[in-house]
């Protein structure tokens, strides 16, 4: 009796303890900790402090950004000057934003004391006396460290301007002078002056040419009397090593089966981007731990050391264009061929990669020479416009080459096949990138063409690199719900359902690959003066935070209060389900009171979740009561019935006139009702039909549910005789027949009563009643069929 009276008493204690929670956790978002914490005395010592290293921090970022913005007015910058500026900037704005974050939490808590305090009071009518005030020294304290800390937080804003003003200033300066540079007008290559300088300069740049060589040689040969070049021997056995690794190991784990048919997509770009890797990673190696080695024994001294420098560095670009190219196109292995096309093409475009990657090898060696020795301007301008004019050429016969078969002669047989419209694209870009640059050439403009051809060849190798990290994040991520095995484990292990793992698979895929995609965008305009840390300023501003009036905006703040509120949505959750699969089966409480029970967790949960996060984003009470009522005027107007349903819902559960699990009848429909939630009720039919009715229907309403008071109902079986059949007999046969049922209960007793003299046939209604509604369906079917066979044998049905 005590355990079914403890039992019983469950959801008032469960809704006592939520309750409290309730009630202590919006106390606990009320609450001012710093002012509870610290006495005034301690606050006010902490504060100053605090002020004083703020102040002594912005005086020094003051003078620093005075510095930065007296060195942009002179006019004899270069880029590297430019750069180290913009550098120098970052840790400056790093400080300022850090002195903004300490500074506003300690604003918020001297508005409150302050608002604790209250307004000092005013003299009475006809006082003599001041009023007394207790708290009077503590409140002229807390003003001032008030308007102390607003000075230090506007003096920081200003800060923050001048340092973004600046940062402006500084890329704006770089992208003039890379304008001016790329746009210098020089003579073209058909300038007559332009090879007779070239030519008259000859001598002096072999000379000069031949004396870095000999400068060079004498250093090298000092090395190896010193013994220090030995220093090189285990560069040269790594380059070895890497060197066997290349030509063996390598391509034996990335062979290419030329005999395979149906290659995955999977297996493709997985031994692409091992052919890719491989054999570029391999030569960078050992390229880095040569110059390294060099430059550690005193090889590389002066200007010798930049000539290295563009060697090595164009010798490993190189290799990763003609690597990328040889992954991508696959010659001769059609199955392994990442891009639709013919075999032909792919060739012509591994010859046109290779060629194109050997120019450009030359020409930064040849200009790399020419600034190691200080060559005349008229050599470095004619060496780049053969350089040019080399690959308009090479150019112009791979577009030639690349001419689909069906250009020469139209085959008048088989279907018509529509042509490759992205092929003929990038024809178009590339003649008119012939076309621009062969006029840049002519006319003197050599920067600009030598700028357009370099941006389109670093373009096309970032787009080939991404390309190859976007299959690859399709291949796996991608394809993880496609992978039977994989997400099985996954199911099994996590219990990740599937359609879960799918979503999961699109947004990371789609998040990955925007990502990607962005930096390639920042990749390609690296040479226009746009870098990360042009980006990256901007994206710390948006997670610090910005302030508009009293309400600071941060992107950080915002992503924390998402988290916070996930977090504790799955937490109500857990809770939600171990109630209603763990706990609440285990007492003798109804199904709809368990179902009320836990709706109603989920409805407080939220309620917590959300004050929790609004707390994250620094929003009080108050300014929450703000925004409560300026969304009042929206629900008064478009969202009543919304509110209407939910209010609705609430009522349903604690009423609990329906619940879930009742027999219901709404209307025309009538079935089991599955759930309560916020807007609606499901009710699903005898069809197996769903059924969604608004809440507020089901309160102003009429709704007959037949297990409300008990789930005992009575049934109704109405029966016609013939006029010759005795009415005795047949009362007494449909009462022994209900009462013969096992499933009829006893008391009430079942009854049978006369209701109509028909035209041909007496009319009985048999009424009897059962312990589960849910069941009279059946019976009444069962007792049906015998009240049927037992007439048929007395000869008592009516006429037709």
């Amino acid at each position: 009796m005590r355990l079914s009276i403890l039992l019983r008493s469950v959801p008032c204690r469960i809704a006592a303890i939520f309750l409290c929670l309730l009630v202590v956790g919006l106390g606990g978002l009320t609450m001012n900790g710093p002012a509870l914490a610290q006495t005034p005395a301690q606050s006010q010592s902490a504060a100053g402090g605090q002020a004083e290293s703020a102040q002594s921090r912005l005086d020094q970022a003051k003078l620093q950004l005075d510095q930065i913005e007296a060195t942009l007015t002179r006019q004899d910058l270069s880029d590297d000057t430019l750069t180290g500026l913009r550098d120098s900037l970052e840790p400056i704005a790093v400080t300022i934003s850090t002195i903004q974050a300490e500074l506003r939490p300690r604003v918020d808590a001297l508005k409150a004391r302050l608002a604790q305090l209250g307004p000092a009071p005013e003299a009475a009518a006809g006082a003599t006396a001041p009023p007394m005030d207790e708290n009077r020294e503590e409140r002229d304290a807390q003003k001032a460290g008030l308007a102390r800390a607003e000075g230090l937080v506007a003096a920081a804003n200003a800060l923050q301007v001048q340092a973004a003003q600046l940062r402006t200033s500084i890329s704006d300066a770089r992208r003039t002078l890379i304008s001016g540079r790329i746009l210098a007008k020089t003579p073209g290559i058909f300038s007559p002056a332009l090879w007779t300088d070239a030519l008259a300069a000859m001598p002096y740049d072999m000379r000069a040419l031949h004396r870095l060589a000999r400068d060079w040689a004498g250093i090298f040969a000092e090395r190896v009397q010193d013994g220090r070049i030995a220093a090189l021997v285990l560069p040269l056995l790594v380059g070895i090593g890497m060197f066997v690794l290349r030509q063996w190991l390598i391509p034996h784990l990335t062979r290419r089966d030329p005999e395979a048919v149906d290659v995955s997509q999977r297996k493709r770009v997985l031994v692409a981007i091992g052919i890719a890797l491989g054999r570029t990673l391999t030569v960078a190696i050992t390229l880095a731990l040569m110059y390294v080695a060099m430059d550690g024994i005193g090889l590389l001294p002066g200007r010798i050391k930049d000539l290295a420098q563009a060697i090595f560095l164009a010798l490993s670009l190189v290799v990763c264009a003609r690597a990328l190219a040889d992954a991508c196109f696959a010659p001769n292995l059609p199955s392994w061929r990442l891009f639709g096309m013919q075999e032909t093409t792919a060739r012509q475009l591994l010859t046109y990669v290779s060629t194109i990657a050997g120019l450009m090898l030359a020409e930064r060696v040849i200009e790399a020479l020419l600034v190691a020795t200080s060559a005349s301007l008229p050599s470095t301008i004619l060496v780049k416009c053969l350089y040019l004019v080399a690959v308009v050429l090479v150019t112009l016969t791979a577009l030639h080459s690349l001419r689909s078969p069906d250009e020469d002669e139209e085959c008048a047989l088989g279907p018509y096949v529509a042509p490759n419209r992205s092929a003929g694209i990038f024809k178009i870009a590339g003649w008119a990138a012939i076309a621009v640059v062969t006029l840049a050439v002519i006319l003197g403009y050599v920067a600009l063409a030598g700028f357009i051809v370099g941006q389109l060849m670093w373009a096309a190798l970032v787009a080939a690199v991404i390309y190859l990290a976007i299959q690859l994040v399709a291949v796996t991520i991608g394809a993880i719900p496609r992978d039977k095995r994989m997400a099985s484990a996954i199911h099994a292990n996590i219990g990740l359902s599937y359609r879960s793992l799918e979503q999961f698979s699109v947004l990371a895929g789609g998040l990955i690959n925007v990502t990607l995609i962005l930096l390639g965008f920042l990749l390609v305009l690296a040479p226009f003066g746009v870098e990360s840390n042009d980006i990256i300023p901007a994206a710390r501003q948006a997670l610090v935070g910005f302030t508009i009036g009293e309400v600071t905006i941060s992107l950080s703040a915002i992503m924390i209060a998402v988290l916070t509120f996930i977090v504790i949505i799955a937490a109500i959750r857990a809770v939600q389900s171990w109630l209603s699969g763990t706990f609440l089966p285990t007492t003798e409480l109804e199904s709809g009171i368990r179902n009320s029970i836990t709706t109603a967790v989920g409805y407080l949960g939220f309620f917590i979740a959300a004050m929790v996060a609004l707390s994250q984003l620094g929003l009080s009470l108050a300014n929450v009561a703000i925004v409560a009522g300026a969304l009042s005027v929206g629900i008064g107007l478009g969202l009543q019935s919304i509110v209407n349903n939910f209010v609705s819902g609430l009522i349903l559960l604690w009423e609990r006139s329906i619940r879930v699990g009742d027999w219901v009848v709404v209307g025309a429909d009538q079935g089991h009702v599955r759930r309560i939630s916020v807007r609606a009720t499901e009710i699903e039919t005898f069809d197996r039909a769903a059924v969604i009715v608004p809440n507020s229907n089901l309160v102003s309403g009429v709704v007959k549910n037949w297990v409300h008071n008990g789930r005992s109902g009575r049934f109704t079986i109405k029966v016609g005789v013939s006029y010759t059949a005795d009415a005795d007999e047949i009362r007494d046969l449909l009462l022994s027949l209900a009462a013969g049922h096992a499933e009829v209960l006893r008391d009430p007793p079942p009854r049978v009563f006369l209701t109509e003299f028909g035209e041909k046939a007496v009319n009985f209604d048999l009424h009897g009643f059962v312990a589960d509604v849910a069941t009279s369906g059946r019976i009444k079917s069962e007792i049906s069929f015998k009240i049927l066979r037992e007439l048929k044998a007395r000869d008592a049905l009516p006429p037709r």
